[in-house]
């Protein structure tokens, strides 16, 4: 099985929204150029995925079934990152190998993708946040401060966080923080 799983940094009037998990079975499918494009997140060609989003953003999961060229219409305004899953994927020119990661800075208006039969790969993108999105562990914040106030919630069982599966598994502990605690 090979599978990436995406978290989604949260803007900073829904960061303490209730944790909430859901699984959408049925998304949004189509074909173009050879390539089989599942929309994950946001809109994209006049498809729309069912996901809840608290900002506009973008997750398309592009599978390649002969050697093809395909060409995305971006939205100028997202900053976005290209996963390759499965093989590789060229990228104006460039080879971005399978579990390498490209970013593409605000400003394009499309995106040429050639691919190999078989490659896979997942296009994200949303608009940048004001300030820089921080990640520890499994905490997302917008400072070290939040981070670290996340870090001792968990170690301390904040019903915040609620059970892990059905409640009787014991908690993972994070590691130490990689910088002093203020």
């Amino acid at each position: 099985m090979h599978a990436a799983q995406l978290w989604i940094a949260l803007p900073p009037e829904a960061h303490d929204c209730p944790p909430d998990f859901a699984h959408h079975p049925v998304l949004p499918r189509w074909r173009e150029h050879g390539a089989q494009l599942t929309l994950l997140a946001g809109s994209h060609g006049g498809h729309v995925a069912p996901t809840r989003l608290y900002s506009p953003l973008l997750g398309l999961d592009i599978a390649a079934d002969t050697d093809t060229t395909v060409t995305l219409a971006l939205d100028p305004g997202f900053e976005y990152g290209l996963l390759p899953l499965l093989g590789q994927a060229a990228l104006d020119g460039d080879i971005v190998k399978a579990d390498e990661f490209a970013y593409l800075a605000p400003g394009r208006a499309q995106l040429q993708l050639a691919l190999r039969a078989g490659d896979r790969a997942l296009l994200l993108g949303g608009r940048p946040f004001a300030q820089p999105v921080l990640m520890w562990w499994n905490f997302v914040g917008f400072s070290k401060a939040a981070l670290a106030k996340a870090q001792r919630q968990w170690e301390q069982g904040d019903p915040r966080f609620g059970p892990v599966g059905d409640g009787g598994a014991a908690r993972l502990m994070p590691p130490p923080l990689p910088w002093r605690d203020a």
